[in-house]
């Protein structure tokens, strides 16, 4: 009878082993598709921030040109004013999301890259102010 009362909680126990393999197997699997989720995530505010750089340049290039001082140059300048202030305001809301995306990721990435992302979140921020008040500048003194 021994035997087969060893045999039978082996089988027992094997039983579930499987079953907490079967498991973690699944849990697993979970993980490395919310990890995937998040590289994805990280790569799409990587990319959005360098997109706001970018405009963000472009933006600061055209405010660097000098005034006008003819009426057809001056149209010009209102409508490119316009456009400035409009990117602005696209971008505004870009960093919004930028944002929202940055507390997502926070809760699974390392407070170390939450701070680098917050300090360039931050910097962009700097920035749209600076030229915010600068469109706003050539709007009230053009």
């Amino acid at each position: 009878m021994g035997d087969e009362q060893t045999q039978t909680q082996l089988q027992t126990e094997l039983a579930t082993l499987q079953e907490d393999w079967e498991n973690l197997q699944g849990l697993l699997e979970k993980r490395k598709d919310i990890t995937n989720a998040i590289i994805q995530n990280w790569e799409r505010c990587e990319a959005r921030l360098s997109d706001s750089m970018q405009q963000l340049d472009t933006i600061q290039t055209g405010l660097k040109q000098p005034i006008p001082e003819h009426d057809k140059e001056l149209q010009v300048t209102e409508k490119l004013t316009k456009e400035a202030e409009n990117s602005l305001d696209d971008w505004a809301e870009s960093l919004t999301e930028l944002a929202t995306m940055k507390t997502d990721l926070s809760q699974y990435i390392i407070a170390d890259d939450v701070l680098l992302l917050q300090e360039q979140v931050e910097h962009l921020h700097c920035q749209w102010e600076e030229l915010c008040l600068k469109v706003g500048d050539m709007a009230g003194g053009g």
